[in-house]
C-alpha cells in the first residue's frame, strides 16, 4: 500500500545525498543488500532509484573524505516498505547474508530494523502500523515504544528470494542530529510548515499531515559540527508541490534572513547544520 502521508498534499523528504569513500562496498551494498538499482555511475557518484525512474540516493565518492563522526548530520534516513511482506523479505535477505544489523523495535507506531551501510551511515528500514494508533500521540507521547522486534515473524513471513526492494517503498522520513534542537526544529517548521507532533526533549518529531514524523530531531550526538569533508549527510531533498508550499518557504526563508537562491523551480538553502536542503515543486 502507497502510504498516504507521501503524497501531493503532503511535504516530504524524496532523496538524499551521502559522501562516501568505501566505493565498492558501498555499491554492493546498496544494489546487492538492499535491492536499489543503478541510475547513473562515473568514478566520483553513483545514483540509486527504488521505483525505476526516481533518484532516491547519490553517493558521492570522495576518497579523501575523513571519517564519520558522531557529530551533527546524519542519525539515519529510514526507507518505508509498503507492508509487513515486503520488510520480510529483506530482512531475511540482510539476515541470510549476514551482514550486521545495529538494532530493531516494536515502536508501536511502526516496525524498524537499522543497520548502518559501510561507511557507517546510519539506515533504517520500517514499515508503519495502523494510523489511527498515532493520532493522539501529541497527548500520548507513550506510544511511541521500544519493545523487541519481532524477529521470527519477519524472518518467516516471507523467505522467498530477494534480488530487489519493491518499488513502491520510499524515503519515509529523516532523522538528524543537531547542534540547536529548539533553533532547528523551529526553522523547519517555519520553512516547511511543519507541525511538532512530539516533543521528548531531546529530540522533536516533526511532519505534515499528521504523520508520525517526516523528520526528527535530536541532540544525542558530540555538541559539535562534522568537518566539512567528513563521510555522511551532504543535502536532502523535500517535494513542496503546490506554489502555496513553495512561497511559504520562499517567505520563511527571508523572515529568518536566511540565504537561498532558485534554480529551475527549486530552492536551494542550507539548514542552521549546515545541511544542504533542495525544496521543488
Amino acid at each position: 500500500m502507497i502510504s498516504q502521508y507521501h503524497q501531493a498534499n503532503s511535504i516530504y523528504p524524496v532523496s538524499l545525498s551521502l559522501r562516501i569513500k568505501k566505493a565498492s562496498e558501498s555499491k554492493h551494498f546498496y544494489t546487492q543488500l538492499l535491492g536499489f538499482s543503478i541510475v547513473e555511475e562515473t568514478d566520483d557518484h553513483i545514483y540509486y532509484t527504488i521505483n525505476g525512474k526516481d533518484i532516491i540516493l547519490k553517493t558521492l565518492i570522495d576518497l579523501s573524505a575523513s571519517e564519520r563522526q558522531l557529530t551533527q548530520g546524519l542519525y539515519h534516513v529510514a526507507f518505508l516498505l509498503p507492508d509487513k511482506s515486503a520488510l520480510g523479505q529483506i530482512v531475511y535477505h540482510i539476515a541470510k547474508n549476514q551482514y550486521p544489523i545495529t538494532g530493531g523495535a516494536d515502536h508501536g507506531i511502526s516496525d524498524a530494523l537499522y543497520l548502518n551501510d559501510p561507511d557507517g551511515n546510519g539506515i533504517e528500514l520500517y514499515v508503519d502500523k495502523d494510523p489511527t494508533y498515532w493520532k493522539d500521540i501529541d497527548k500520548h507521547p507513550e506510544k511511541i515504544e521500544n519493545q523487541p522486534f519481532d524477529y521470527k515473524y519477519y524472518l518467516s513471513i516471507n523467505p522467498t528470494r530477494f534480488t530487489k526492494i519493491d518499488s513502491n517503498a520510499l524515503l519515509g522520513h529523516m532523522h538528524q542530529h543537531t547542534l540547536d534542537l529548539k533553533k532547528s526544529s523551529d526553522y523547519y517548521q517555519k520553512i516547511l510548515g511543519y507541525d511538532l507532533i512530539l516533543n521528548i526533549h531531546s529530540a522533536h518529531f516533526l511532519s505534515s499531515k499528521s504523520y508520525h514524523h517526516h523528520l526528527a530531531l535530536n541532540t544525542w550526538a558530540n555538541p559539535i559540527r562534522a568537518k566539512t569533508n567528513a563521510v555522511g549527510l551532504v543535502d536532502v531533498t523535500y517535494r513542496l508541490h503546490t506554489d502555496t508550499h513553495f512561497n511559504h518557504a520562499l517567505q520563511g526563508l527571508s523572515e529568518l534572513g536566511v540565504v537561498y537562491t532558485i534554480h529551475n523551480d527549486a530552492i536551494y538553502t542550507k539548514d542552521p547544520d549546515g545541511v544542504c536542503l533542495i525544496l521543488k515543486k
